[in-house]
Formats: C-alpha cells, structure tokens, sequence
C-alpha cells in the first residue's frame, strides 16, 4: 500500500527525519488492503500489530495505529469507524480481535470478551479530523449500542463501576470473569466515551440525548472517586467489587484518572505527588513505568510479551499518551509537556511494543504498529498541538509549553492543503508549504 500524501519532514532535536519517517513506513509496512480484504468482517483497510500477532485486526492496535495514518491518509483513517461499525454485534459490543473465538482456552474467560474500549475515542478523533455527516450518524449509532452493550454486561449495581475481564483493561488479573473486578483504565476510557458520545450527539443535534451523556458520565465519575481511591496508597487502585476490597497494585492506569478532572482535588494533589516520585514513576529514568518501582509486583520483561507482567513496569505509549492528556486536563501543562517530549525521546526510531523500565531498551514486538502512530501522533497532535475540525473547516494549534525550536514542513490537511509549522517556545505559526 502507498499512502495517499507525503510524510511530513520533522526538524527537531529529539528526532531525527529518518526516525519520524520511519514510523510512516511501520505503518505502511504493517497496513493491509486489495485483495488481502475482507478480514474478519474489516472490509476497509487496516493496520495489523506486527510480529507474531498475525495478519487480522485487533480492536486495541489496529484501532490506535490509525492516529498516525491519518496525517499521510486521512480516508483510510477514517475506514476504522465503518469497520467497527461491521463486526459489532447484535448486542452492541465491539470483540477484541479478528477471530472472535471463545476465550476458555486461552484466558479461562467463559463469555464474549470487548475490547478495551479505547475505540470510541479514535473514532471520534476520525470523524472530527475528515468530516463526514453520514458517517458520524453511523458512528453515534454504534457509539450508543456499545456503551448499552457495556452497561447491560458489565456495570457493577452496587458501585456503577464498569467491570472488566482480560483484553479488557490493562495490567488485569487473569482468569476472573465480569462483574468481579473493577479496573481504572477501563473505567476512564468509559468516562471518555460517554464525553465525547455527548459532544457528537450535540454535532447532529441531539441535545436531549447529549444531556443524558453527561448524565452518566458525571454518575461514572463520581463512582470513580468515590470507590477506586484506595486511601492506604494513597493513589486510584481495581477494587474486587463483590468484596469492596481494592487490588494492592500502584499503576500508572492511576493517572488517567486525571482526564476530565476526574479526581478531586485532594487526590489530583497526591497523584502528581506520585508521579513525580523518582523512586515510584518519574521522569528522569525511562519514563513512566506501567506500574511503580516500589510495587511488589513491578516486573522487568525482556523479550516476548508475556501478559500482565508487561503492564506491571514496562513503558507504553497508550499509557503514556493517555496521562499526558490527563495532565494536559486538569491543568498540568509542563508536566505535559515533560511527559510527552521524554516519551518522544525515547520512543524516536525505536518503535518497539513496550521498553524496558531498566534500561530503556526495545522489547515485545519490533516495527509495531501502536507505536509508530501513537509516537506520530504525539509529536505532531501533543507537542506541536495540531488538529483538523473539519466540522469548522479549520486548523486548532494547542502545543505544548516547551522552550525549543523545530519544524514540522509539509503537513496535509484533509482538505488537501500543505502546511508548514513552525514551532518556537511554545507557539505555533501555520505557513502554506512552497
């Protein structure tokens, strides 16, 4: 597959070109299309993992590789929702993955698994970035049958917490089933979705329905606070909900509770406390590990992904991502930008599943797909702050407050333009491209 547009050309000092053009040719490498289509109910192209994963689609990666395709192909990026829209099922959920097989024998998990529900949002960031208005109606539709789908089969009557089995969330305890173990993660992507279902309803105006959105989001919020702080750590842990007992692991999920202004004030003080904690998360080693240093179950993975134990150190762009937006949220702009320019750093050219939280070194699958595009698009939606809304017919610029230089030449918007953007301490200036 050729994209349809050139690959920007980055001049940055944390980047190189051949490494910001690299994670366009994962990409490319990783795309499927033509005659390989159709893919388990995909009949739009898509973007498998890499490595061992095989050559379907997974509503994890192949769903989060398209943030980064959509500034070199911005049709194809928006295939996601008409592909998701494909496989979900009678009752409304989206499988995690292309075979949709039963889970017994791989996870002893004896009912329909989702995936982790992280589509909402990409869709959104789809929909807003191409503009499409019969599509967002076939992405609304799908929206509510999911969260429908996730309210009938996993929502807690006691708490309201969204539960979750394996594929579910991130960091999980295996081999549990629903409406036993409530995670953080899932239940802030959940919040998400339920934000910007709203702000879609609100676009094809449905104000009626956009209010009952933020309904059950403040509901959700408020069960998060409420039931997920584990006031012994000091910090948002899983809670076993049949028992009210929380999970004794300190995660780095624990910061997503950062987005929307979730966390009150009180807990939103203690977990910048914990992140800046060199000797718990921190900065200045390889950045924000998938659970803390000090935690008991803190693992070093060196090759292969191996399941949980990699969500419980390792160093991810989705989690990363997700925190730098939580702090970006709730105020946090130079910790933001800290975040997001280490995890740059780090991730330039080396687009591996997962680092190492030792020494920082590539592990898990090589040329992976997530993070490719979630290192793209944290240079050029976070760091540089560039967003289409093709809605409004215009170019956003919210960039982050770092004191550098850079430049970012020969950037396609969906309505054909090409622009340069110029990135000096903080500002963006937009340039049409010679």
């Amino acid at each position: 597959m050729m994209f349809k547009n050139r690959s920007p050309i980055l001049e940055a000092p944390f980047c190189t070109q051949a490494a910001f053009q690299h994670a366009f040719d994962v990409l490319q490498a990783r795309a499927v299309d033509g005659e390989q289509l159709p893919v388990g109910g995909f009949d739009r192209p898509f973007f498998t993992p890499g490595g061992a994963y095989g050559a379907g689609w997974w509503s994890l990666d192949s769903v989060l590789a398209v943030e980064g395709a959509k500034w070199v192909d911005p049709e194809l990026a928006k295939g996601i929702v008409s592909n998701l829209a494909n496989v979900q099922r009678s009752d409304g959920r989206i499988p995690f993955w292309y075979m949709d097989a039963p889970e017994a024998a791989v996870y002893n998990v004896k009912e329909e698994v989702a995936g982790i529900p992280k589509y909402i949002e990409v869709c959104w960031h789809m929909l807003r970035h191409c503009g499409d208005p019969a599509l967002a109606e076939t992405a609304y539709r799908m929206f509510c049958r999911n969260l429908q789908w996730w309210e009938a089969k996993r929502q807690d009557p006691g708490t309201g917490l969204m539960t979750a089995v394996f594929e579910e969330c991130l960091m999980p305890q295996l081999y549990t089933g629903s409406m036993e173990y409530a995670p953080v993660d899932t239940n802030m992507d959940i919040i998400t979705s339920y934000h910007l279902t709203a702000q879609l309803a609100e676009l094809l105006g449905k104000a009626e329905e956009a209010e009952q959105w933020r309904q059950k989001m403040a509901s959700q919020q408020e069960a998060v606070r409420r039931y997920l702080w584990d006031e012994r750590q000091e910090t948002f842990a899983p809670l076993w909900v049949r028992t009210g007992l929380h999970e004794p692991v300190n995660e780095a999920n624990a910061f997503m509770t950062l987005r929307h202004n979730t966390a009150s004030p009180a807990q939103k003080a203690a977990l910048l406390r914990l992140l800046q904690d060199e000797t718990a998360y921190g900065f200045e080693k390889p950045t924000l590990p998938s659970a803390s240093r000090r935690d008991p179950h803190f693992a070093v993975v060196h090759g292969p992904y191996i399941g949980n134990r990699c969500w419980a150190g390792s160093v991810w762009t989705s989690i990363n991502r997700s925190v730098i937006c939580g702090l970006r949220e709730a105020g946090e702009e130079a910790l933001a930008a800290r975040l997001a320019l280490r995890t740059a750093e780090e991730f330039a050219g080396r687009y591996f599943e997962f680092l190492s939280p030792e020494d920082g070194s590539g592990q898990g699958t090589a040329e992976y797909a997530l993070t490719a595009a979630q290192f793209l698009q944290i240079v050029i939606d976070e760091i540089f702050g560039i967003h289409y809304d093709a809605w409004a017919g215009k170019v956003e610029l919210t960039p982050l407050p770092l004191q550098m230089e850079m430049r970012l030449s020969g950037l396609t918007m969906p309505d054909g333009r090409r622009v340069d953007a110029v990135f000096r301490n903080g500002e963006v200036r937009l340039l049409e491209a010679e």
